[in-house]
């Protein structure tokens, strides 16, 4: 009789534990709210529920009919609105919507020899292939500052944080050549593949392109660029030296922007981001003043946030 007894006890125990452990888990998906505490504009997640504790009077529930004791849950990867309440009438309507996903890395492209044109753009983490010539491709890097070698069925690799474009392709008689221009991104990125040389030579590359693009509005001319560059490597220009050509030249001053776009055009050089209102109004006011587009850009070169920027592309402030 002892034993009977024991296993009873031993069974209740464990249906009170596989009880409390259903509970757990049951209340883990969400939480759970009588339909009477229910509100207009109420917001829910994913596995919340509405309990219908009202007696005997079911609930409509987006044109569903729950009820008295049942339990309405918001559906897997929603949230949910509360946007139509009656009390009266014992209804409500919940407007659901999708949980956003979260970003994923950004897709790599890979594109065959044959496939590519010049002025294409490829970024870093593309590959590009030699599927159909038995002889390997060369990639001429950076004007012969570098180069690779792609075998057959075999790939080159644009490096992380940089930016690939093709200048040149050729193909014939066996040979097959490819140049291109790659140059670093403006957040960075891995560079460890390359010597310190090539790493400075990229970023000063980038650098003065840079300029090209958010100064004058177009990409670089090949002397141009050549020139400026050469003074950077050279230590006879600094990246201000640089930016004051710029924006002192014939070419800017034809664009006729306005002291707003002005501003804007310093901000996108200076540090690389959109101004604020703030300095939108405070600089407006002062050229409107008197002051000069001369000393608002003297007074931008000489901020931390310009200094940032010539740090990461190696140039001399």
């Amino acid at each position: 009789m002892k034993t009977i007894k024991t296993k009873v006890v031993a069974i209740i125990m464990a249906v009170a534990m596989v009880f409390a452990l259903g509970m757990t888990a049951f209340a883990a998906t969400g939480t759970q709210v009588n339909v009477s505490e229910v509100s207009l504009n109420q917001e829910f997640n994913e596995g919340d529920m509405i309990y219908i504790n009202t007696q005997r009077n079911p609930w409509t529930i987006n044109d569903i009919s729950y009820s008295s004791r049942s339990t309405y849950t918001i559906p897997s990867g929603k949230t949910g609105t509360v946007t139509a309440l009656s009390t009266r009438q014992r209804s409500m309507t919940i407007a659901l919507s999708d949980i956003p996903t979260p970003p994923g890395p950004e897709p790599t492209t890979s594109v065959d020899f044959d496939d590519i044109t010049e002025g294409s753009t490829l970024n870093g983490g593309d590959k590009i292939t030699n599927n159909n010539h038995h002889n390997a491709v060369t990639v001429d890097i950076n004007d012969g500052e570098s180069s690779a070698s792609i075998p057959n069925r075999g790939s080159y690799t644009i490096p992380d944080g940089m930016t690939a474009t093709v200048t040149d392709k050729s193909s014939g008689y066996g040979r097959h050549t490819l140049a291109i221009t790659l140059t670093a991104a403006p957040n960075g990125g891995d560079t460890s593949g390359l010597t310190p040389e090539q790493r400075r030579a990229l970023s000063i590359d980038a650098f003065v392109e840079n300029m090209y693009i958010d100064v004058l509005g177009r990409n670089f001319d090949s002397e141009g660029r050549a020139s400026f560059i050469a003074a950077l490597n050279g230590n006879e220009m600094t990246g201000s030296d640089v930016v004051r050509a710029m924006f002192n030249s014939e070419e800017y001053a034809a664009r006729n922007q306005t002291d707003e776009e002005f501003i804007a055009t310093l901000c996108q050089v200076m540090a690389h981001r959109a101004p604020t209102d703030a300095e939108i109004a405070t600089w407006t006011t002062a050229l409107a003043s008197g002051t000069t587009r001369a000393q608002v850009v003297d007074t931008f070169l000489a901020t931390e946030e310009f200094a940032n920027v010539c740090a990461f592309f190696q140039v001399n402030v």
